[in-house]
């Protein structure tokens, strides 16, 4: 339901790209450092609803419904606290839509639809089978060791990877659901056509709405 929300807490910017064939749909919050306690259930979270390509907002908007090349919720790699960004280029006629798609599956995440055992199953097995090659090369192992030293990390931490991964219980997910994704606080930042998108966006009623216009 879009008229839950606090409208106060929101906050929507469009950037105006004139002719644009597609919009760019960007939102997202801060979620806490990588370093917290918490951070493979955070990483899993994500990765269910938006952070692999079998994801909930890659199926509905790029497999379902073809509006998108692609839909991703990515986690920023910064010491602090770092953005949970969603990010999905959409076709101009679909902007709307899409950002109501985004709304209600995390909606649905939060509250009727939350993760499922067979969700963080596969993504156990995918993110677990694709350790075995993603530290061949020097460069992407020198990558994943100044990782561990970056935040302060076991000296074992990424050989205990899979075994983080497999001890990851389907209740861990919906805490960590609960506890940090708040759509309610999030920033919306949407650049395409305006004369296109602009008032159908101001029909959703998600709250006031900034036009960023860059000299």
């Amino acid at each position: 339901d879009l008229h839950r929300v606090d409208r106060r807490q929101r906050q929507m910017c469009i950037r105006d790209r004139p002719g644009a064939v597609q919009s760019l749909i960007v939102a997202g919050q801060l979620l806490p450092s990588p370093n917290t306690e918490d951070e493979i259930d955070i990483e899993l979270m994500n990765a269910v609803i938006g952070g692999s390509f079998t994801s909930r907002l890659n199926m509905n908007l790029r497999e379902d419904k073809s509006w998108s090349y692609g839909a991703r919720a990515r986690l920023s790699r910064f010491k602090g606290p770092r953005p949970m960004l969603v990010y999905a280029p959409v076709q101009t006629d679909k902007t709307a839509p899409s950002i109501q798609e985004i709304i209600r599956e995390y909606d649905e995440y939060l509250t009727s639809r939350p993760a499922e055992i067979e969700e963080l199953e596969a993504i156990v097995k995918d993110r677990s089978l694709g350790l075995i090659g993603e530290f061949e090369t020097f460069g992407a192992l020198m990558g994943g060791l100044s990782g561990v030293v970056a935040f302060n990390r076991s000296d074992d931490y990424l050989n205990s990877l899979p075994e983080k991964y497999q001890a990851i219980k389907i209740d861990d997910i919906h805490q960590a659901t609960n506890t940090y994704i708040d759509p309610n606080i999030w920033t919306w930042i949407i650049v395409g056509d305006m004369s296109s998108v602009e008032n159908e966006i101001r029909e959703l009623e998600l709250g006031k709405i900034e036009i960023i216009k860059l000299d």
